[in-house]
C-alpha cells in the first residue's frame, strides 16, 4: 500500500468507482477529498508555507507567488502509484507527469484573458490551505467555456482534482478577498501528456 495517500484511494474497487465516475461526467473530471495521509499532508503544507515564492504578476492576467514544488511531491507525482493511479482513472496510458506550484493569498487571482486555450488536454491540482478557509475567501478554482456556467473546484485543503479539459475551455482562480486575512492556499498544478 502506498504510505503517502489515504488508504481508501488505494483499493481497486474504490479506483473502478473513481474512473466509473470520471468517464460518467461531462466534461469528465473527479475529486478527490483527503487524498494524501494526514502526516504526509502536513510535511508538505509546512514546507510550501515556509517556502519564500517570487511573485507573478501581470495586471488583468494573473498575481500569485510561484514556489519550488517540494521534492516529496514531486517524487509522489512522477512515482509509478501515481502514474498507475493516473492511468486507471483516465483509462489511458500516461507518458509525461508535468508539476508547477503556485502560491495564493488576499488580492491574488488567475484570470481569464482569451489567450490560455491550451486546447485538449488534462489537467490535475492538489490543494493545500490554511486550516479555516471559507467559500467566502474565493480562490476556487473553475474552468469555463465561452458560452456556459463554470465547472467549480473548491478550496479543500489535501484534496485533488482532475479534469479533461475540452479546446475551448479556459481556467481561472477567483480573486481572494480581504475576508481571507493572512490565510494562504497553494496549487499544485499539473498536465499530463
Amino acid at each position: 500500500m502506498e504510505h503517502r495517500v489515504n488508504g481508501l484511494y488505494c483499493y481497486s474497487g474504490v479506483l473502478e468507482q473513481a474512473r466509473a465516475n470520471f468517464m460518467a461526467s461531462h466534461p469528465k473530471m473527479i475529486f478527490f477529498k483527503e487524498f494524501f495521509s494526514r502526516t504526509f499532508s502536513e510535511n508538505v503544507w509546512k514546507k510550501l508555507s515556509a517556502e519564500k515564492g517570487r511573485r507573478i504578476y501581470q495586471a488583468e492576467k494573473f498575481s500569485y507567488e510561484a514556489l519550488d514544488v517540494p521534492i516529496e511531491l514531486e517524487d509522489f507525482a512522477k512515482s509509478e502509484f501515481f502514474i498507475d493511479f493516473l492511468q486507471i482513472i483516465l483509462g489511458k496510458k500516461i507518458k509525461e507527469v508535468s508539476l508547477e506550484a503556485r502560491r495564493f493569498s488576499h488580492k491574488d487571482y488567475v484570470l481569464i484573458n482569451g489567450e490560455n486555450f491550451a486546447g485538449k488536454r488534462v489537467d490535475f491540482f492538489f490543494l493545500f490551505c490554511d486550516n479555516g478557509w471559507e467559500e467566502k475567501f474565493g480562490g476556487y478554482t473553475a474552468y469555463s467555456k465561452k458560452d456556459g456556467e463554470p465547472i467549480i473546484f473548491p478550496v479543500v485543503n489535501n484534496s485533488l482534482a482532475i479534469i479533461s479539459v475540452e479546446k475551448d475551455m479556459e481556467e481561472f482562480v477567483k480573486y481572494i478577498k480581504h475576508f481571507a486575512g493572512g490565510k494562504k492556499l497553494v496549487k499544485i498544478g499539473g498536465f499530463v501528456k
